[in-house]
């Protein structure tokens, strides 16, 4: 046999060698997403492990004890077997019961009190507004007044703001479809509430709300601090006739003032990346996606990686290259624990990066050590060479958390912003068209805001969609979520 067929099959081998190690990669994904837990939680070999029997000889040393003392905050008005309070603002229905016996003559000494939480279905109401007409002269002359029906975000309709915010928090933060809102809502309160009505809904709140959604653009890109990722939306092409695409929600958050925005595209390409984020100067944090690349080299510009991205590889390599992956998971789990000391304590930015820098500096140094030397031991596209390969190619992004405190290590506070969309998807599963999505993302922009500053996203809409028709985009201010007064 030839030497250049020699090598051909040599050739030939290790490419079949790669794509049994991928296909095996797949099937392990696969069982793992039927039949196996898809948390990445990582536990160190060397913890919970069992002792074994191996006869050796325990130590006669004399064990060394030492007396510990700490005071720990007293938990005040504990209820009994462990269970937690109801809260104390909710009303109370006292309902006395009195013994069966005669206790006429008896004093009395206690009461025991048991408490238990009820629940009666959400009332609905009516707005009746009565605007008697009067006849008569002003300044000598006949005329006919009535008092001005105030501006109202749904006109011509006979459903209120409320109504249309209930809707739209149903719909886009608990996920209900549309049609199983209208159900519910019947069994309720018996009142039956047209399919097409509700649908309607999140159009009209979408109108109403943009302006406060450019708000919160704006306070994302002046923030100086952005993550940036994106996800997939599947959207209806009109006529429909059955068809769909796959379009990309772009998703930016300011992880300092905690306001999220959202947009829609039909594109994830670099061109779309490069349009959001226009003349923005700060720090960039993003995924892999080769979309963003182009940040590494702008001016004005710090572009941070996600060691939560870089980490996935190594989880995912457990199956085909234990040993190695194990090695980087355990450096993965020194680091971040270093982050969760630092966050434990609500660290400002400053302490943090002194943490890191005697702390997680060394671990970093030992890991691309580690990376160097193995990456010539792996076949590239081994799930462990890609995982290697990922993180030797985007080392520059990855270590920008050690120069700046402000920088997180890694990408996951706007993947948590995602998630309501990745399950609000599997409920209402599409858009109906490009302009629903569109229309889909301001709303997912006000809700998202909502949740990030932890106020009550249905009495923020429906206090704004009663309140912004009457001045529509002028001096909305008090209206911005991290503005609203929920007393007012």
């Amino acid at each position: 046999m030839s030497p250049d067929a020699i090598e051909s099959m040599i050739a030939e081998n290790a490419a079949l060698k790669d794509q049994v190690a991928e296909l095996r990669q797949q099937l392990e994904w696969l069982k793992r997403q039927v039949f196996g837990q898809k948390t990445e939680r990582y536990i160190p070999a060397d913890e919970n492990q069992t002792s074994l029997a191996l006869d050796v000889p325990e130590s006669d040393l004399p064990e060394k004890t030492e007396t510990i003392t700490y005071d720990r905050k007293k938990p005040q008005n504990h209820s009994p077997h462990g269970r937690e309070d109801i809260p104390e603002h909710l009303p109370r229905n006292e309902i006395v019961i009195m013994p069966q016996e005669d206790v006429a003559g008896m004093k009395r000494i206690g009461e025991k009190v048991t408490e238990q939480l009820e629940y009666t279905p959400p009332k609905y109401f009516v707005n009746k507004y009565v605007r008697p007409v009067f006849a008569g002269e002003i300044n000598g002359e006949r005329t006919v007044v009535c008092g001005e029906l105030p501006k109202l975000c749904n006109e011509k309709g006979k459903y209120g703001a409320s109504i249309i915010a209930h809707t739209v928090v149903s719909k886009f933060e608990d996920h209900t479809p549309i049609y199983r809102l209208q159900k519910i809502i019947a069994r309720d309160s018996s009142v039956v509430i047209p399919e097409s009505s509700l649908d309607v809904f999140p159009e009209l709140a979408a109108f109403w709300l943009e302006p406060i959604a450019r708000k919160c653009a704006e306070k994302v890109m002046g923030s100086g601090y952005i993550q940036m990722d994106e996800s997939t939306l599947k959207v209806m092409i009109q006529p429909t006739n059955g068809k769909s695409t796959t379009g990309q929600m772009w998703v930016r958050h300011a992880p300092e003032q905690h306001v999220v925005i959202f947009n829609y595209d039909r594109h994830r390409s670099g061109t779309v990346a490069s349009n959001l984020i226009g003349g923005y100067q700060g720090i960039l944090q993003t995924d892999g996606l080769g979309s963003y690349n182009q940040f590494t080299e702008s001016k004005g510009i710090v572009h941070a990686g996600c060691h939560a991205h870089a980490r996935r590889g190594f989880d995912e390599s457990k199956s085909s290259d234990h040993t190695r992956a194990t090695y980087a998971l355990d450096l993965y789990q020194k680091l971040f624990t270093v982050e969760g000391k630092a966050k434990s304590v609500a660290m400002p930015p400053g302490d943090r990066l002194k943490l890191r820098q005697e702390k997680s500096a060394p671990i970093v140094a030992e890991f691309k050590l580690w990376l160097d030397a193995e990456v010539r031991n792996v076949r590239p596209k081994s799930p462990i060479g890609k995982a290697i390969l990922y993180c030797l190619n985007r080392w520059y992004e990855l270590t920008r958390f050690l120069e700046n405190g402000r920088i997180e290590i890694s990408n996951n506070l706007v993947e948590n912003c995602i998630r309501p969309l990745a399950i609000g998807r599997k409920n209402w599963m599409f858009a109906g068209s490009p302009e629903a999505a569109g229309r889909m993302a301001v709303l997912l922009t006000i809700i998202g805001t909502c949740k990030l500053l932890r106020i009550n996203s249905f009495q923020y809409l429906a206090q704004v969609l009663a309140e912004i028709p009457k001045r529509m985009d002028r001096d909305i201010d008090d209206l911005l979520p991290w503005n609203w007064n929920p007393q007012l």
